[in-house]
């Protein structure tokens, strides 16, 4: 008999401790580097033969097989082979996955940007909006052709104006499915929806080039697509386009650096440059700091980051 972690269960190692991810329920279990190397073993032996190398201390074995048997995490098997290893390789249909748009209807064409994004198979978008005349209006003109979209989420942050009232603001993300969360900022008071718990009017104020906006985001992020994706590139950065109110592209609208207009260049042409690129392949494998840590597949960092060595980058 052999003793296998269900494939969904995942072990990392780190530098002091590891980590044993569970994809499929999307949770963490920390564990001693020891019992990893117990596991690298039960991987190609019998659970018997294992067990006879730590004869020295048959109590301790013992105790890590129930450890791992009680969290549901591994299981016995007559044969290895009837239970392949987990596809950990990330597939993704589009050339882009999120778009952070500012936008003050004065720069650029919000509407052939967002067709651009939509050929391009984007999955989630983020519109920060500064509407002018009437901005109700506005916004459901706006967000109506999105609709029939590739856009699976949208984020809504849009500045507060005697337009934009809660029963408004209720009306608007009522009609559009798409709209995860709708941010009215920069209001006298901050007043929550008593319909839809992601409808917030609030005294906070967006700056432009902030890109910390008070969405709720776990700790860590234990699944299978965020795992697989970690691998190779960066998950934040990857497949991401972020423009500003002029209209500048950027990896990250905190950036300094941009990498053209887009009244000059479109989404397609500009993601062919490698330097745009660059970021999405900085993995947490490559990041100084980061890539000691057993948990480095479960973070989501959004700071900047410079080289430090060929392939190497550390937070800036």
């Amino acid at each position: 008999m052999y003793l296998q972690l269900y494939a969904h269960n995942v072990p990392v190692r780190g530098k002091t401790g590891g980590a044993i991810y569970n994809l499929q329920q999307g949770s963490l279990v920390r564990v001693p580097l020891v019992l990893l190397d117990l596991l690298a073993q039960l991987a190609v032996a019998p659970l018997a033969t294992v067990r006879q190398r730590y004869a020295y201390d048959l109590a301790s074995f013992d105790r890590y097989v129930e450890f791992l048997l009680a969290k549901d995490l591994a299981f016995h098997a007559e044969e290895l082979a009837r239970f392949p290893a987990l596809d950990l390789a990330w597939r993704y249909p589009g050339a882009l996955t999120h778009a952070v748009l500012e936008y003050d209807f004065a720069h650029y064409a919000l509407p052939d940007v967002l067709t651009q994004l939509d050929q391009l198979l984007c999955r989630h978008l983020e519109l920060r909006l500064s509407p002018v005349g009437q901005p109700a209006e506005q916004l459901h003109a706006l967000l109506a052709p999105l609709a029939t979209s590739t856009f699976k989420t949208i984020a809504l942050f849009v500045e507060h104006s005697a337009d934009l009232t809660p029963a408004a603001l209720d009306e608007l993300y009522a009609a559009h499915p798409k709209l995860t969360y709708v941010f009215c900022h920069s209001a006298p008071v901050t007043v929550r929806s008593s319909h839809y718990p992601r409808v917030l009017t609030t005294r906070w104020t967006l700056p432009k080039g902030d890109v910390a906006p008070p969405l709720p985001a776990p700790r860590y992020i234990v699944n299978s697509q965020f795992f697989s994706e970690a691998q190779q590139h960066n998950p934040y950065y990857n497949g991401r386009v972020c423009i500003n109110h002029l209209g500048q592209f950027k990896n990250c609208l905190r950036h300094s650096r941009s990498f053209g207009q887009v009244q000059t260049q479109s989404l397609r042409e500009l993601i062919t440059q490698a330097d745009f690129r660059e970021l999405w392949y900085a993995s947490p494998d490559k990041i100084d700091g980061l890539c000691d840590s057993e948990l480095r597949y479960a973070v989501c960092l959004p700071q900047a980051l410079r080289r430090s060595g060929p392939g190497r980058y550390a937070v800036a």
